[in-house]
């Protein structure tokens, strides 16, 4: 993971998630919804390490890593936006992760 950060990313080290979105139309069914629309990579040890020190368990925090990386796919961006982001991404672990 480490690798892949700093050829993606510029940063030195390993991370818990990463997303790299497709643009491409060829990743479409018939009535042009996608069918594909990224990859998302997860480390799951660092997860593991996120998740201990969040005291939350490690399918939790895979869940969260899921929905951020998602919701980057779709162009939300964290370090741009005015916590929207942050907002969704609330809102989605809640309801897909607990089921609230």
């Amino acid at each position: 993971m480490g690798e892949i950060n700093e050829e993606h990313m510029g940063k030195i080290g390993p991370t818990d998630v990463l997303s790299f979105p497709l643009d491409d139309d060829d990743y479409q069914d018939p009535e042009g919804i996608p069918t594909l629309i990224g990859d998302i990579i997860i480390c799951p040890f660092i997860a593991g390490r996120h998740a201990e020190l969040e005291g939350t368990t490690l399918a939790e925090e895979l869940c969260l890593l899921v929905i951020h990386g998602t919701l980057h796919i779709i162009g939300a961006d964290h370090e741009i936006d005015q916590g929207e982001m942050e907002a969704l991404e609330n809102q989605y672990y809640n309801e897909l992760c607990f089921g609230d």
